[in-house]
C-alpha cells in the first residue's frame, strides 16, 4: 500500500539546514495520475487521495475531490486545483481549493467558489453567479485560476474579479470588485475568453448549488 507522503518537504528542510535553497522540483516527477475515491464512486464518504507519477501519494482532505488543473511551482511540487467538501456529512456547497503537496492535506488551503450559480436554499433566489479558468488567463505567459463573478448581495448586486497566482512558491490572491483596479494583470474577462479560445487557459463548467 502506498505511504501519504510529502517528500518535496523534507527535501525543502534537508537543503535549509545544508544552508543552501531547496531543490529545483521537477514537474514531471509530480504528473497526477488518478484520484481515489472517485468523485464519482463513493467519494462522497472518504477524502480523497491523489496518486501521483513518483508513487507518491496526497489525502487532500476533501470529500468527492476533482483535480480542475494545476499551478507550476519551482521549488515545490506544483499547485494542484481541486473542487470538494471539507466534510463528509455536511450540506455545504463544493468549493475550489489550491495548494501544493509539498505543504500538505489540501482542505482550508486558499481558493474560491466553485463556478456556477449559488441560490437561496429556501427562497431560491439567484444569489451569487461565478466563471473560473484555469491556465495562463491573466497572460499568455503566467497561470492563473481566475474567478469572474457577479454578487447579488443585500448591499445591491456587483461584478468583480479575482485572481490566484503562485509567485514565489507562495499563493498570491486579489480580489477586484467592480473592475476599479487597472494594475497591470487586471483579469479582463473578454482578454481571458481569448485565451481561453486559443487554448492555453481552461473554463470549468459551472454548476448550480445551494448556498449554505
Amino acid at each position: 500500500m502506498r505511504r501519504v507522503v510529502v517528500a518535496a518537504a523534507l527535501l525543502g528542510l534537508l537543503a535549509a539546514c545544508a544552508g543552501g535553497p531547496p531543490p529545483v522540483v521537477d514537474p514531471a516527477d509530480w504528473q497526477i495520475l488518478s484520484v481515489t475515491p472517485p468523485s464519482e464512486a463513493g467519494g462522497q464518504n472518504a477524502p480523497g487521495i491523489i496518486h501521483f507519477s513518483n508513487a507518491r501519494d496526497l489525502d487532500t482532505g476533501l470529500y468527492a475531490a476533482r483535480v480542475l488543473g494545476t499551478l507550476p511551482a519551482v521549488r515545490k511540487a506544483p499547485f494542484v486545483v481541486l473542487s470538494g467538501r471539507d466534510c463528509a456529512a455536511c450540506a455545504d456547497a463544493v468549493a475550489v481549493y489550491i495548494g501544493s503537496p509539498s505543504d500538505g492535506k489540501l482542505a482550508h488551503r486558499e481558493g474560491g467558489p466553485f463556478p456556477g450559480r449559488q441560490f437561496d436554499p429556501e427562497t431560491h433566489e439567484l444569489l451569487f453567479t461565478s466563471r473560473l479558468f484555469i491556465g495562463r488567463c491573466l497572460d499568455a505567459t503566467h497561470d492563473a485560476a481566475v474567478w469572474f463573478y457577479l454578487d447579488g448581495g443585500k448591499e445591491g448586486s456587483r461584478h468583480g474579479s479575482y485572481f490566484i497566482r503562485v509567485v514565489d512558491d507562495k499563493i498570491v490572491s486579489k480580489d477586484l470588485p467592480d473592475g476599479k483596479a487597472i494594475a497591470t494583470g487586471t483579469p479582463q474577462l473578454a482578454r481571458t475568453e481569448a485565451l481561453a479560445a486559443v487554448g492555453v487557459c481552461t473554463e470549468i463548467p459551472g454548476r448550480d448549488q445551494a448556498l449554505q
